[in-house]
């Protein structure tokens, strides 16, 4: 069962001292801690990018740096529920593939920790010195959002009985400055506010109404945003905690608990 939900960026700019983004996402550690779950699910866009077909890591150990501040995280893959999230998504029709890195033997093996997932988690538990474990899933851009709202349904079956949580690792519009690597498109800015303005009125479901602008608006975020609404559904509140553009991207922190 999942309890506690988030959206959380995975930007170097999180870690600015005193920054909006960076005392949300201490919150957001907060709150999850309170919340107990025994394993953390990442929806992450940044690692493997595996064509028409979401991704579930089966590696029995995720790890990798955190440039900004050099800490190695050294993660455990909650094999088991990675595996019952892979046999939901193909149970309910869905195209999922189970990836590995490096040893032939997943009890071994060891899978880089993508920036998108490292970042999060390095506010939510991944520096406590016997981190909880985790599942690590990738969206797979290429099919339709409707399939990815149903994978986060099946995903939320398949951690049924077991207390969970689940982060959507998003960044929003990229191309707020002329300067930075995608350069500028008034998508950005309105892609992003009208991000902010679902969240704060908890209608997620309405991520779909995005779609038309996500190419100009050059964000990573929707895919995710669609899987974590599938697996949350009406069955919670949210609390924006905190939106800014401090580069050529924005970011955005966002705590959902169950209502009631």
């Amino acid at each position: 069962m999942i309890v506690f939900g988030a959206i959380a960026p995975h930007g170097d700019p999180a870690f600015v001292e005193g920054s909006a983004t960076r005392l949300a996402m201490e919150e957001l550690g907060r709150r999850l801690e309170q919340a107990a779950p025994e394993v953390t699910v990442v929806l992450t866009p940044h690692n493997v990018h595996v064509e028409g077909s979401f991704a579930v890591v089966v590696s029995a150990t995720a790890a990798g740096t955190v440039e900004v501040s050099e800490d190695e995280l050294s993660l455990p893959v909650d094999v088991e529920r990675a595996a019952a999230v892979l046999g939901a998504l193909r149970g309910a029709g869905l195209p999922a593939v189970g990836v590995s890195f490096g040893s032939n033997d997943p009890s071994l093996a060891v899978m880089p920790l993508d920036w998108g997932a490292a970042i999060p988690l390095w506010f939510l538990g991944g520096r406590a010195p016997a981190p909880r474990p985790i599942v690590l899933v990738s969206p797979a851009r290429d099919l339709p959002l409707a399939d990815h709202v149903r994978a986060g349904q099946a995903l939320a079956a398949a951690l049924d009985g077991t207390p969970a949580a689940i982060v959507a690792s998003a960044d929003h519009g990229h191309a707020h400055d002329p300067d930075g690597p995608f350069g500028y498109h008034p998508a950005a800015a309105d892609y992003d506010a009208r991000v902010v303005e679902l969240v704060r009125e908890n209608r997620l479901g309405d991520v779909v109404s995005l779609e038309p602008i996500v190419e100009d608006a050059q964000a990573d975020s929707l895919w995710q945003l669609a899987l974590v609404h599938g697996a949350l559904g009406d069955a919670f509140e949210v609390e924006l905690l905190s939106y800014e553009c401090p580069t050529y991207f924005g970011m955005l922190c966002a705590a959902y608990r169950r209502s009631g």
